[in-house]
C-alpha cells in the first residue's frame, strides 16, 4: 500500500492570513508554519516572485521529511538560491515549456539538479486527474501524481473513491496536489480522509 502525499498548491493565499497564520508571523516563516502541519507543498510561480526577498530564509527551518516541487512557468524567475534547489524534489511546467529549447534553458538558469525532469502541467486541467509519474532527482524514485481542482476538492464523496486508487500506486508514494484555493480546510480534510482509508 502506498502512503498518499497531500501537497497544497502554494502556501500564500490571503485568506490565510485571516484564518490560518498568526497575525504577528513573518512572511520568511509561513512556509516552515505550514510544513509543521502538512508533509508536501506545491510552491508556485507567485510564492516564487513574491518571496524573492528571501528565498534561502523559507526553507532554513523546514521539517526533514517535509517534500518540496517547483511550478516552473514560462516567464522569467528570480534566481533561486542553493538552500532552496537542494529541497526540490521535482518540478511542474507546461508539457510545450518542457519540450522546447527554451524550457531547458529555463531549467538550466534555474539551477535545478541535473536530472530532475517535469510533471506534465497540462493535465492539471481536469477536476481531478492522474498524471504521468513525476519524475525526480536520480536519488529519488518516480512518484506517482495525482491533481484535485479546488472545486473537487469540496466533493468528499468522489475522492472518497480516488482515494482507494491512489493507495494501491506501485510506488511507495502516491503525490495528491491539491488546488484549496481559499480554503485550507479543504487540504485537512483530504487529509483526514485519507487516514482514514488507509
Amino acid at each position: 500500500m502506498a502512503e498518499a502525499i497531500i501537497a497544497s498548491v502554494g502556501f500564500r493565499h490571503p485568506q490565510w492570513d485571516a484564518h490560518y497564520y498568526p497575525d504577528d508571523i513573518p512572511d520568511d516563516w509561513k512556509l516552515a508554519y505550514f510544513a509543521n502541519e502538512f508533509g508536501a507543498c506545491l510552491l508556485t510561480a507567485d510564492d516564487i516572485h513574491t518571496c524573492a526577498a528571501y528565498l534561502a530564509d523559507i526553507v532554513e527551518d523546514l521539517p526533514t521529511t517535509f517534500q518540496l516541487f517547483l511550478e516552473v512557468p514560462s516567464l522569467p524567475m528570480p534566481t533561486l538560491p542553493p538552500s532552496l534547489l537542494s529541497q526540490i524534489r521535482g518540478m511542474v511546467m507546461p508539457a510545450s515549456l518542457a519540450a522546447s529549447a527554451a524550457g531547458q534553458d529555463t531549467i538550466a538558469a534555474l539551477g535545478l539538479p541535473v536530472g530532475l525532469r517535469s510533471l506534465d502541467a497540462m493535465a492539471l486541467d481536469g477536476a481531478i486527474g492522474k498524471l504521468p509519474p513525476c519524475h525526480t532527482s536520480g536519488e529519488i524514485a518516480p512518484l506517482d501524481c495525482s491533481f484535485v481542482s479546488a472545486d473537487a476538492a469540496k466533493d468528499l464523496r468522489t475522492l472518497k473513491n480516488c482515494v482507494p486508487d491512489w493507495l494501491a500506486s506501485d510506488q511507495p508514494q502516491h503525490l495528491v496536489f491539491v488546488d484549496a484555493g481559499t480554503d485550507i480546510e479543504l487540504i485537512r480534510r483530504i487529509e483526514e480522509l485519507v487516514g482514514l482509508l488507509s
